[in-house]
């Protein structure tokens, strides 16, 4: 029963600790600070910006990620919410991009703390 107690503790530690990770994602985001990121990023992830959802490596969406923030003139990015998938090991994390053209929807969805979807929206 204490083992079980124990393990139960530990994997909420780790869930709260991808947690407040992606909030410095997302705060780099808003910085243009994309290195941690990137280390975060499978070498191969779903990605979108607004339009055109397809599988990329993680360096075509970091520079392709870089590119999008310098045309917008991002201000910043902030955690709106997060939670949990139905599958274990899995969470996900969304944000607001403000921008001096408009405002974005950031999703970040994490499989083993590893990122496999990257997607900014309008919003």
């Amino acid at each position: 029963m204490r083992k079980t107690i124990f393990i139960m503790l530990l994997s909420l530690g780790c869930v709260s600790l991808g947690f407040s990770q992606s909030q410095d994602i997302l705060s780099s985001i808003g910085k243009k600070d994309l290195v941690k990121l990137e280390s975060l990023m499978k070498d191969k992830l779903d990605f979108c910006i607004n339009d055109g959802q397809r599988m990329v490596s993680k360096e075509f969406a970091i520079k392709t990620t870089l590119a999008f923030l310098d045309e917008i003139e991002v201000k910043s990015c902030r955690k709106l919410h997060n939670g949990n998938s139905k599958e274990k090991g899995t969470f996900y994390e969304v944000g607001k991009l403000k921008s001096t053209k408009g405002n974005y929807r950031v999703f970040i969805y994490y499989e083993n703390n590893r990122i496999v979807e990257f997607r900014i929206d309008n919003y």
